[in-house]
């Protein structure tokens, strides 16, 4: 079936080169990305972002090794040493802390830097794909996306690694492009692309997933050849793939792996079979229930309330994919081939390239136990480019989905998801804007529609879809900024003895600027065998959830520590969780300026 004329013509519009007033917008638009990643940087994290605590803890917990490497001399300090599993991460956080020094802005400033650049990487890699307005869509829905943009200000690692995962992207699809016009340097291309998926595993374990898909999909285009000399220059391309992969972790086994195996065995021992795999077949089921029909912790219910657009194009083309094949169509993919580049076997192995990151990920994360929202950002440049597709191909996503099982699935889960977040614990304006966005993105496939609603429903209405629901989480983070975290991290620096211990997962989260040793404690991985006595001879604080969110782990060791008398500050509202600050040794001590208990510190500029 071929493609709509509108959209053919669209696309073909707009492959001669943009118009001034077009690179006037594009500049206006970079610019924007820019300021809103840069603005208020020392900022708390946005709070509506995520369900879990990490929007207060893990910042600390991702640079506690090279901030103790430039703060005293030495990386490892305690049992949590983070950068044994992102070393390329870690190495790159002690050059930058040793040339600007020691703070949360230098840390998030990494993640803004490696967030802008993975944005130019996918518009290129998109642009020499497929054409123009699939390359400027693609970019906006990944740069100004308010989900990736709030964790793109964040010193995670997720976003590093997903710079890395697009560059694999960019790289692997110069070397199809290569193959297929026959040229040599097709194999080194391949080669670095395996090497570039190496340093995603070494700087985020869950790039992982991202390894089989580019040989995969080289194996399909290779069994899809008539001629044996073509299917063997592809069965090469996969040989070289692995081979830049072997290189790179064989790079990583003898430099890093082989040193630290030992503490690498018990962290990944903790992270996979304590946190991330299933215990039994009933917690499976239970998980991938949570993923499809969960609330605020199901990856689908994240999407829709954050991403309504970008998941419901997403679902379209995974839909017509299937549909097509289960009809036994001649060109399956042909979602993926239109305008300049019909017939373009690079454009449908990229196609595929990006349904095998997105499902995969999808799959991983909808078995783990636990997945917070923050993992979500390694699938979102594979996202975004599946949307901008999907927005490419609407007519025909359209005429495809018209009266077939697959619209009544689409729309049911839809609705259902939109039924969660009115029912849930969503924000006035985001419930208004779910209201027209389920009726907008449904009623173009629906055959209940009208025939002319059906024709005014077009790609740039779905765009404005986009702009509302991000323009209204972005305003909200916004108008509520709050420097509640910065304010914390300076009055313990002011109000605490010099060589203070602050014990507790949450003590490294309010410790990115001072100069304190902290000490994480994380009951079956690190420092809880017996922590204030380790870590004694110096003035002691416990950092820790308090009041209804109380830590089980300190009132089993520790029952007398959470009293009133020891309590010298209770933040009741940090990040949307009550932190309090337990004094150690009640002997007196040069304390000074205590908020009082159950206030704490209040700073919103």
């Amino acid at each position: 079936m071929g493609l709509s004329s509108y959209s053919t013509k669209r696309i073909r519009g707009v492959s001669d080169g943009p118009t001034r007033w077009q690179v006037v917008c594009l500049i206006g638009v970079a610019a924007l990305m820019a300021l809103l990643r840069c603005y208020a940087l020392e900022s708390d994290a946005y709070p509506h972002l995520s369900w879990s605590s990490a929007l207060l803890t893990d910042e600390g917990f991702y640079i506690h090794n090279a901030r103790n490497q430039v703060l005293f001399g030495h990386a490892q300090t305690d049992q949590f040493n983070n950068m044994m599993i992102m070393p390329t991460l870690h190495w790159l956080q002690v050059l930058v802390f040793h040339r600007f020094g020691v703070g949360a802005v230098q840390a998030r400033s990494i993640s803004v830097v490696l967030g802008l650049a993975a944005l130019p990487v996918l518009f290129v890699a998109l642009r020499r794909t497929y054409d123009l307005s699939v390359a400027c869509i693609g970019t906006v829905a990944l740069g100004l996306g308010h989900a990736n943009l709030m964790y793109s200000r964040m010193a995670l690692m997720d976003t590093p690694a997903a710079f890395g995962m697009v560059c694999v992207f960019l790289v692997w699809t110069e070397g199809v492009r290569k193959q297929e016009d026959g040229d040599r340097s097709a194999l080194s291309i391949f080669g670095l692309s395996g090497l570039l998926l190496a340093g995603c595993y070494v700087t985020r374990g869950l790039s992982a997933w991202l390894v089989p898909i580019g040989p995969i999909v080289v194996f399909w285009r290779a069994r899809q050849c008539q001629n044996s000399q073509a299917r063997t220059g592809w069965y090469r391309c996969i040989v070289a793939m692995l081979t830049g992969l072997l290189i790179g972790l064989i790079i990583y086994i003898v430099t890093w792996y082989g040193p630290h195996r030992a503490e690498l065995t018990r962290m990944t021992h903790y992270y996979l079979l304590t946190q991330l795999l299933p215990h039994s077949l009933g917690a499976l089921k239970g998980n991938i229930v949570r993923a499809l029909f969960g609330d605020f912790r199901g990856i689908f219910h994240y999407l829709f309330s954050h991403s309504p657009v970008e998941l419901a194009i997403c679902l379209a083309v995974l839909a017509v994919l299937v549909a097509n094949r289960i009809e036994k169509r001649s060109s399956p993919e042909l979602i993926f081939q239109s305008g300049s580049y019909q017939n373009n076997p690079t454009a449908n192995m990229a196609g595929w390239f990006l349904i095998g990151w997105l499902l995969v990920a999808w799959l991983t994360y909808s078995v783990a136990s636990y997945a917070p929202d923050r993992y979500y950002v390694l699938f979102y440049p594979a996202m975004a480019a599946i949307t901008a597709i999907g927005l490419s191909h609407l007519e025909y996503l359209k005429r495809r989905l018209d009266r077939t099982w697959t619209l009544t699935v689409l729309a049911a889960f839809l609705a259902f998801h939109f039924g969660e977040a009115l029912l849930h614990h969503q924000i006035d304006w985001l419930v208004a804007a779910m209201v027209i966005a389920t009726v907008c993105m449904v009623a173009p496939f629906s055959h209940l529609g009208h025939e002319s609603l059906k024709r005014v429903l077009s790609p740039t209405l779905f765009m404005g879809l986009w702009v509302l629901v991000n323009a209204g989480w972005t305003a909200d983070w916004l108008t509520n900024l709050s420097y509640l975290r910065r304010d914390t991290d300076r009055w313990l620096a002011r109000s605490l003895p010099a060589n203070s211990v602050l014990i507790g997962d949450v003590a490294p989260g309010l410790c990115l600027d001072n100069r304190f040793l902290t000490i994480n404690v994380i009951p079956g991985l690190c420092n809880y065998d017996r922590p204030l006595e380790q870590f004694s001879g110096r003035p002691q604080y416990v950092a820790i959830l308090d009041q209804r969110m109380s830590e089980r782990y300190w009132r089993k060791q520790y029952p007398d520590l959470l009293s009133m008398e020891r309590r010298i500050a209770l933040f009741p509202n940090m990040l949307n969780r009550p932190v309090g600050i337990f004094r150690v040794d009640l002997a007196p001590g040069p304390l000074s300026a205590i908020p009082p208990p159950g206030q704490g510190l209040q700073s919103r500029q």
